[in-house]
């Protein structure tokens, strides 16, 4: 079953990639879809699993992103 809701981010159009708090991500039952690495700002790597959310701007574009949950 899909799920919708609508959350209110702030966007870093700086950032490499996006993250979603664990909490949206078992709200929406997602699942993970791969693994990334990333550093902190210290360049400390860390291992973290991914998942594909669908986003819709206040534009009305609509697009599949991966996340780091």
């Amino acid at each position: 079953m899909r799920h919708y809701t609508t959350e209110v981010f702030i966007v870093d159009s700086g950032a490499d990639i996006t993250s979603i708090k664990k909490e949206i991500f078992d709200l929406l039952e997602l699942e993970y879809n791969s693994s990334t690495k990333i550093s902190n700002a210290a360049g400390k790597d860390y291992k973290r699993l991914t998942a594909l959310v669908q986003i819709e701007t206040p534009f009305g574009e609509s697009k599949d992103i991966e996340v780091v949950v």
